[in-house]
């Protein structure tokens, strides 16, 4: 039972890390250690009901301690996530805003589509202006397998005007900060 524990832990602690790992950079070899990680968190969590109502007469409740370790790691990884894309995005909005700066210092006509960027900041920058001359700007920073892309949209007026390039090509977003969405399909 005690080893049972011990890698019910491990097998939790290492999705939440992979998890977390997986939302900082997103890339293909991240995406298959949590696929791993989950697979081998199913087959744990199932074994963890199994014991739990096989060991009832002599554990009663404590039989149960791997199981609630199973059901917590998903919202735990999740806030690990959440926070550590926060931390991360905290820390690289100095770059971010530097770029905007740059590009605003160019001539980036309304309506004539999108301009890619050269860029250290992200693995593709795209800006472009509304009819209204309202820049957006578009901060790639994750890409995955097969198709799982993730980064950052700057947008002048606050909200992702419809019908442009970007709004057609991340349908979900999520708002971190006035201006600035995080984007993910």
């Amino acid at each position: 039972m005690i080893k049972q524990k011990w890698f019910t832990f491990l097998a939790c602690a290492t999705l939440v890390v992979a998890f977390t790992a997986l939302q900082l950079d997103l890339t293909p070899w991240l995406q298959l250690a949590v696929l791993v990680a989950l697979l081998v968190w199913l087959v744990v969590s199932i074994g963890s009901i199994v014991v739990a109502i096989r060991s009832w007469q002599e554990l009663h409740i404590r039989g149960f301690i791997p199981l609630a370790v199973c059901l917590v790691t998903i919202p735990t990884a999740v806030v690990s996530a959440r926070g550590t894309q926060a931390l991360r995005f905290h820390y690289q909005l100095p770059q971010f805003e530097a770029v905007i700066t740059q590009i605003t210092q160019q001539d980036i006509l309304p309506n004539s589509g999108h301009a890619r960027i050269p860029s250290d900041v992200a693995r593709v920058v795209l800006a472009e202006k509304t009819a209204h001359g309202h820049l957006q700007v578009e901060f790639l920073t994750g890409g995955g397998f097969p198709v799982k892309h993730s980064g950052y949209l700057y947008v002048e007026t606050g909200v992702l005007e419809p019908g442009l390039f970007m709004a057609k090509r991340w349908p979900y977003t999520r708002e971190i900060k006035p201006k600035w969405l995080r984007f993910w399909d």
